[in-house]
């Protein structure tokens, strides 16, 4: 019995944990490929060569551990400081805490001109708070290139956050996030959380009109004529994509 084999045995005949349940799987894989009457060196190679596998295995195993435990705390942390804020400005909100590197809070939020729903999530990786406000309106395909006109306007005077459309299911949402890798802290949060819920209202009210085709008689022609442009421009597209393809065609059939 070689030395291997040895260690195989020994390992065996103890009682074994999670980390001596690794390194027998490793010297057994490597008896099997050695096969029968390995030389001396052959098996020398192969126990350091599991040992060395064994060890990194189990370093990487406390390190992730290790950075485990700290996003676990640092998540415990940041979740105390978006209670104590939402207790202290006696907002009623759920906590979700299914996903591991995830705390959110849902709330309700009456503004003077519409109703929100708004999640303030704080997150490990990377460490990031999110504040998302979803607008009480629904987009409609039919509308999408004068509704997606108007998001882009609004986006480029806001200073923080932005308007998100899911054209999968038409919702509407102003979401702000910003970095947190030295913790959460209340006064940031508050100022985030009360633009974002803002700027939803303020895009509430340029939106509205958009999903309902509530348009001036000036806004309609000014529309069509964009639209005009941009068929015709399509068509002539089109047209040069076609002689290319007839061109090839006839330069196929010369060569041949």
């Amino acid at each position: 019995m070689n030395k291997l084999k040895e260690m195989i045995a020994s390992l065996e005949g103890e009682q074994q944990n999670a980390n001596a349940r690794v390194l027998l799987n490793l010297l057994k894989t490597k008896d099997v490929q050695l096969g029968e009457n390995p030389s001396e060196e052959e098996v020398e190679a192969a126990i350091s060569e599991c040992l060395h596998m064994h060890m990194a295995a189990s370093q990487k195993t406390k390190g992730n551990g290790a950075a485990g435990r700290a996003d676990e705390a640092f998540l415990k942390k940041a979740s105390e400081v978006v209670r104590k804020y939402l207790d202290n400005s006696n907002l009623q909100y759920r906590e979700n805490s299914s996903k591991k590197d995830r705390r959110s809070f849902r709330l309700g939020m009456k503004m003077k001109h519409c109703n929100l729903s708004i999640t303030i999530s704080v997150e490990t990786n990377p460490r990031t708070c999110r504040v998302e406000a979803v607008l009480p309106i629904t987009g409609y395909d039919v509308y999408d290139y004068l509704f997606c006109r108007e998001i882009c306007k609004e986006n480029f005077f806001r200073r923080t956050g932005a308007l998100q459309y899911d054209e999968s299911d038409g919702q509407i949402l102003y979401r702000s996030s910003f970095p947190i890798r030295s913790g959460l802290h209340q006064e940031d949060l508050e100022q985030v959380f009360l633009e974002t819920a803002r700027s939803a209202e303020s895009c509430y009210a340029a939106l509205r009109k958009h999903l309902a085709g509530r348009y001036s008689p000036l806004e309609i022609e000014d529309t069509l004529q964009q639209i005009d442009k941009l068929v015709s421009k399509l068509m002539q597209e089109n047209d040069n994509a076609d002689n290319l393809d007839d061109n090839s065609d006839d330069h196929a059939d010369d060569e041949n």
